[in-house]
């Protein structure tokens, strides 16, 4: 619910911006959006998410269990890269339905189909993605360096005056 309510404000705001409204209200209107239109799309993201979480539970309960075992090295092979591929599903599937959270705030589609298209979307431009999400790392790095000097330079300043 939280990506999309996120990506419907952004969505309102960045068409309403210039009209009379100026783009009040926004989280206000997603909010309703969200409950009214589009609590099947969030639901369904969330139960493929959920099914993949619960898979990997029950591999980990299952790979647990095979602990007390004697393992050979193919075994222990075999449950690391199924660990691994569980992990990596899990995360492919947060990343689409992130996707299509969005474009389903952008079109109104229904869930499978915006899964879809926010994928070829992201397919289609996955160099200006890439580059992106590069300068967003940068601007992350260089903002949470920031955050800490600065902390760390006031609480030196106020502890050093404090009597």
């Amino acid at each position: 619910m939280n990506q999309f309510i996120i990506g419907t404000s952004a969505c309102l705001w960045y068409y309403e911006c210039n009209t009379d409204t100026k783009g009040r209200g926004t989280v206000c209107r997603a909010f309703c959006y969200a409950f009214r239109y589009h609590l099947g799309s969030v639901a369904f993201g969330s139960m493929l998410i959920a099914i993949c979480q619960m898979m990997r539970l029950m591999f980990e309960y299952y790979r647990q269990k095979m602990g007390s075992a004697e393992k050979t090295p193919i075994v222990k092979v075999l449950l690391i890269l199924t660990g691994w591929l569980l992990w990596l599903m899990e995360h492919c599937v947060k990343f689409i339905s992130k996707l299509a959270y969005i474009q389903v705030a952008l079109t109104s589609d229904h869930f499978c189909t915006a899964a879809w298209n926010g994928f070829t979307l992201m397919i289609k431009n996955a160099a200006r993605y890439g580059f992106g999400n590069a300068i967003g790392c940068v601007f992350m790095t260089f903002g949470c360096l920031a955050i800490g000097a600065l902390t760390g330079a006031g609480a030196y300043f106020f502890i050093g005056n404090y009597p």
